[in-house]
């Protein structure tokens, strides 16, 4: 089966996720990545500006990428 790239976005840096990863996260027993969450959470913040252009409220889902919570795995507290 040849790779191709299904998802290609660049804010507010690149992700890119190929056939296989995508298929691989949705399929029956298979691993979610963050990359895949990541994807759809930026679908969904898109989604949401487009929806409230306009209307005078600002965004309220806030919802935040899936690195947010990686990175406060692995970074030490700076306390």
């Amino acid at each position: 089966m040849e790779t191709r790239d299904w998802f290609v976005n660049a804010m507010p840096w690149d992700l890119i996720i190929s056939s296989k990863r995508m298929v691989d996260s949705f399929v029956e027993d298979g691993e979610m990545t963050y990359y895949t969450v990541d994807a759809g959470v930026r679908m969904f913040n898109e989604k949401e500006m487009v929806m409230m252009q306009g209307t005078g409220y600002g965004m309220w889902g806030c919802m935040v990428l899936a690195n947010f919570a990686v990175g406060g795995m692995f970074y030490p507290d700076p306390n």
